[in-house]
């Protein structure tokens, strides 16, 4: 039996999600998991890193390696585990930037969180910095997670598994993991959350509420669904360079003189149309899919997920959540990190090249020794 930690932060910037992972045989289970919120000094440092100067960004980076430590520590105590008893941390970091590969453009990705404070100060081997290693050996660097999904599912076959975090990515499997197809679908809540940081007060929609109450301008929908990522065939991965706050500032100018209601619901609207015509283009014009496995953040807006389905219904497929399955759609991510640390360590493999459009399958991860 092995432990490991995850620690894993999406665009949001809410906090670190830390879970506690149980690998036995080849059976996973998500022990303990717990958010930590960011102090506000953060969130604003990280919504803003394109503004950044150098210096601002290797402090943050330093900073941020401090904070994930003193989170492992208070999670292993309010859990009562030692450290002994943990074989790794696997820490994805902050993102600040990625972009995929386009025309003239190679890729590029930085997530920030120095793994050193984090292994040194916790005395546990970390892993971390995944991302890099994929865009080195052709992909995109983007999306990861399939890898765990084909791990976990791997006795099922025409299912998918729908990651709502700030970007959209989902993984169908059939009947081989090499025949896996992965992609980012595009934005899920990080054009709705930017809309309300702007806004408003608050950082999301909760629970889709404010989205609920609106008008959807379908005709303003329909016009970005033309935006050409959506054309794109997979492997493809997205990121704040294409749905980030630049793009946002672009639709409010179509949504000007609209309430706040009206533009929280059409962006809303914008974002389930977009995941809705990612699986009848790419997957069910070729592909059976009886079951849509749903997680992350997106799960809890109610008002998303009643578009998405409605959006499908006509396909007669099941839609769950991971949480069925016996792990929180929220800790989905941090315990796929943990067990990519767990491989890492182990010289195995912990990559699906299909997924990202990698020339080969290898090993993604930097190790940190206490």
């Amino acid at each position: 039996m092995i432990q490991a930690i995850g620690l894993m932060r999406g665009t949001s910037a809410d906090g670190v999600d830390v879970a506690l992972v149980r690998i036995n045989k080849n059976k996973i289970e998500c022990r303990a998991f717990k958010t930590y919120p960011y102090p506000k000094t953060f969130q604003k440092k990280i919504f803003n890193a394109l503004t950044l100067s150098l210096e601002e960004t290797a402090i943050l980076h330093f900073e941020l390696g401090r904070f994930f430590a003193r989170t492992v520590s208070s999670f292993l105590k309010s859990t009562k585990i030692s450290s002994k008893n943990i074989f790794c941390i696997g820490s994805h970091g902050q993102t600040l930037f990625h972009r995929a590969k386009r025309a003239h453009k190679e890729g590029c990705t930085l997530q920030v969180g120095e793994a050193s404070f984090i292994a040194a100060l916790t005395q546990i081997k970390t892993v971390s910095d995944f991302r890099p290693q994929d865009i080195a050996v052709g992909g995109e660097g983007a999306p990861l997670t399939p890898w765990f999904h084909s791990i976990f599912f791997k006795n099922k076959k025409n299912i998918s598994i729908h990651n709502l975090g700030g970007m959209s990515n989902l993984t169908y499997l059939s009947k081989s993991a090499e025949k896996t197809i992965a992609f980012d679908t595009g934005p899920a809540n990080c054009l709705i959350d930017l809309l309300m940081r702007t806004k408003t007060r608050f950082l999301y929609d909760a629970y889709g509420r404010m989205a609920a109450r609106g008008r959807i301008h379908k005709n303003l929908v329909h016009k970005w669904l033309k935006h050409p990522y959506f054309k794109k065939n997979p492997p493809k991965s997205a990121g704040q360079d294409e749905f980030g706050s630049a793009y946002l500032e672009k639709l409010l100018k179509d949504l000007k003189g609209v309430s706040l209601e009206d533009q929280c619901a059409t962006l809303t609207y914008f974002t389930a149309l977009s995941i809705v015509q990612a699986y009848e283009k790419f997957i069910l014009k070729k592909h059976p899919l009886q079951e849509i496995v749903f997680c992350g953040g997106g799960v809890k807006n109610k008002t998303l997920m009643r578009f998405i389905q409605k959006g499908l219904e006509k396909y007669s497929i099941r839609f769950s959540t991971f949480d069925e399955y016996g792990i929180s759609s929220d800790a989905v991510e941090a315990v796929s990190f943990a067990l990519m640390a767990v491989y890492c360590l182990q010289h195995k493999v912990n990559h699906l090249p299909s997924a990202t459009g990698a020339s080969r399958a290898t090993i993604l991860g930097k190790i940190s020794y206490p």
